[in-house]
């Protein structure tokens, strides 16, 4: 709730209520860390550092500071987070997403309802002096194929930003095991965003959740089949996840998947920037942040992310995939993985899964200890 609601501006960079509670964690985790972490964290700071400083010549200072300071309070919070929580009685993860759906679903059913019935659109904007969204018009939340359908944003600035929240939250849901009214009440919410990242990664993290229950996955990938050869045509598929948008140039598919690829490709090969470029120097505004990786890391993209993932296996092990698809989810939403509001996603994300492996571990020590005092 608090993601997109602006406290006050500096610089127009609007400080939203959730960037208190990610600086809050910030604190925390400086001065309460495992020193390996800290390890890891200076490592990755000094080498964003030492970019800057080859580019000192032509590097806009403001920006770069301003993105290094966002990039360094995202990174400890989340790389901390994945190894150790803040335990509180006043925060209970399992009860804040069993309820918060319930508000975002039902104002994003406000706006739809509001816009087939009336026809007008204040419920978008309702919250504009308290909110960090610059929309000022509806027209750029029209669905691209259904032309008559104006996409919700409920609370947040943009329907896809709506659409990805609600999967990282009935993600945390499904795993901390909330009741299924709840759970049932996010679908709702994802499919009225026609978001199709969104929908893309919610199928993904239904496969990964039925990944070692070979009977569902037959029967999923059979009704999907059955979907595609008896009721969906070429056009019906390309009206819902608008593939043919991502070739045409000023789309939300072209500009998410294309556009980021071709600068990237020239800043890294063309300009041989073969070790990135200085955070927020891009020319571009990247609404990609898996391209935006690669950007600030240069060839050092691969071995991080695939130590990043090895480590995700090894520590949630049967859980895995399904963190590493709620966490690819953010990275192909927009180029905002560094921003503060991202951290917070990251940080319940981490919260939920740490929880959940540690219940599991817990369990599993319990049913070991008994079949000994058995033996």
């Amino acid at each position: 709730m608090t993601l997109s609601l602006s406290v006050f501006k500096i610089n127009e960079y609007s400080f939203s209520l959730a960037n208190f509670i990610v600086l809050y964690l910030f604190f925390y985790y400086l001065q309460k860390n495992k020193k390996h972490v800290l390890k890891i964290y200076y490592s990755i700071l000094i080498y964003l550092l030492s970019i800057a400083i080859l580019f000192i010549q032509m590097i806009d200072v403001f920006e770069f500071i301003k993105s290094f300071m966002l990039t360094s309070v995202m990174l400890l919070v989340f790389l901390s987070s994945l190894f150790k929580q803040i335990h509180s009685e006043k925060f209970d993860l399992k009860k804040i997403v069993s309820k918060i759906g319930i508000f975002i679903v039902f104002f994003e059913t406000m706006q739809i309802l509001e816009f087939l019935i009336l026809g007008t659109s204040n419920n978008w904007f309702i919250f504009d002096k308290i909110s960090i969204s610059t929309a000022t018009d509806i027209g750029r939340f029209q669905a691209v194929n259904l032309l008559s359908f104006m996409r919700p944003i409920s609370f947040y600035h943009e329907p896809s930003y709506l659409g990805i929240v609600l999967l990282i939250l009935l993600i945390c849901a499904y795993e901390l095991k909330v009741n299924k009214i709840y759970i049932i009440i996010y679908y709702i919410g994802i499919i009225l965003s026609f978001s199709t990242t969104a929908l893309i990664f919610l199928f993904l993290y239904i496969i990964s959740r039925n990944i070692n229950r070979i009977k569902n996955l037959i029967i999923l990938l059979l009704i999907l089949i059955l979907l595609l050869v008896f009721f969906l045509d070429k056009d019906t598929l390309d009206n819902i996840f608008r593939f043919s948008e991502i070739l045409n140039a000023g789309t939300s598919g072209n500009e998410r998947l294309i556009g980021p690829y071709d600068y990237l490709k020239n800043q890294l090969v063309n300009n041989h920037y073969f070790f990135g470029i200085p955070l927020g120097q891009s020319e571009l505004v990247f609404n990609n942040s898996f391209y935006l990786l690669f950007l600030y890391f240069g060839v050092f993209t691969f071995p991080l992310l695939l130590i990043f993932i090895s480590f995700i296996i090894y520590k949630f092990k049967s859980n895995s995939f399904k963190y590493i698809v709620a966490f690819f989810s953010l990275l192909f939403l927009n180029g905002a993985i560094f921003t503060l509001e991202s951290a917070l996603l990251l940080y319940c994300l981490n919260v939920t899964f740490v929880e959940t492996n540690f219940c599991q571990t817990y369990k599993s020590k319990l049913n070991t200890n008994d079949i000994n005092l058995l033996v």
